[in-house]
């Protein structure tokens, strides 16, 4: 079982942590710097292993979304296993199973 998610939008503001400036001074950015607007997370998430696949974007429509379901759906199938070619066997009915309605025969 996998289940998906769209997370966000999320601002795409740089994140505080360490930098070059002196102890004590304001961080500063250079004139070019451009503010990064948001972004969306797409994730595919299977709880039995943990496992998670996920893609960053700006705008999450059906356009963008269903071709990267279909990519990622397409991969998880790739990589399962072939089950065994083995016919099926029929079900026998349950004797006086008439198969109508329900019905006892």
């Amino acid at each position: 079982m996998w289940t998906q998610d769209e997370a966000g939008p999320y601002q795409a503001l740089p994140q505080p942590g360490p930098s070059w400036q002196p102890e004590g001074q304001p961080v500063r950015h250079p004139h070019e710097y451009v503010r990064g607007g948001t972004a969306k997370l797409l994730t595919l998430f299977r709880p039995a292993t943990g496992e998670v696949r996920a893609l960053p974007v700006a705008r999450a429509p059906n356009a963008v979304l269903h071709p990267w379901l279909t990519r990622e759906l397409e991969a998880i199938l790739a990589d399962l296993p072939v089950p065994p070619a083995r016919p099926i066997p029929p079900v026998p009915l349950r004797p006086g199973w008439c198969g109508r309605r329900g019905r006892l025969a």
